[in-house]
């Protein structure tokens, strides 16, 4: 089959297939939206807006565990609520937005700053969502 800006693909001899267009123009399209293609020497690439990956874990007479992977992020979650996320910006449990990491706290030198540290810890957890945040 050939037409008008159309050079078809060809197998050779040794059982290869060769594609006539290389890099991200070229490869494979997979359902319309999902490319392959070779990017450089031993490396493939998927060209898509945003790949999904999920795995399921079920647990008998429990809540399935769903583990979901995308371009950017790693989700955890058993059932519908998220229990992890971690992404570019940081981590975050039970289902919030992720948060980078806190600051180092600076050791209290009497019983002022040691409030003021521990007060600044229980915010800092609750960013991560460690410990539920204030009603």
């Amino acid at each position: 089959m050939k037409g008008r800006g159309f050079t078809p693909s060809r197998n050779t001899i040794m059982g290869q297939l060769k594609l006539p267009t290389s890099g991200s123009s070229g490869g494979i399209l997979l359902g319309g939206d999902v490319g392959i293609y070779r990017a450089g020497a031993d490396v493939l690439e998927l060209a898509a807006p945003t790949v999904t990956i999920e795995e399921c874990l079920e647990h008998k007479g429990d809540i399935d565990t769903l583990i979901q992977f995308t371009s950017n992020d790693i989700l955890l979650k058993a059932g519908n609520t998220g229990r992890f996320k971690s992404n570019a910006t940081g981590v975050h449990l039970f289902g919030g937005t992720p948060a980078a990491q806190p600051a180092h706290e600076a050791d209290p030198t009497d019983l002022a700053t040691c409030i003021t540290a521990i007060n600044s810890l229980i915010d800092k957890l609750k960013t991560l969502g460690v410990l539920a945040a204030d009603p």
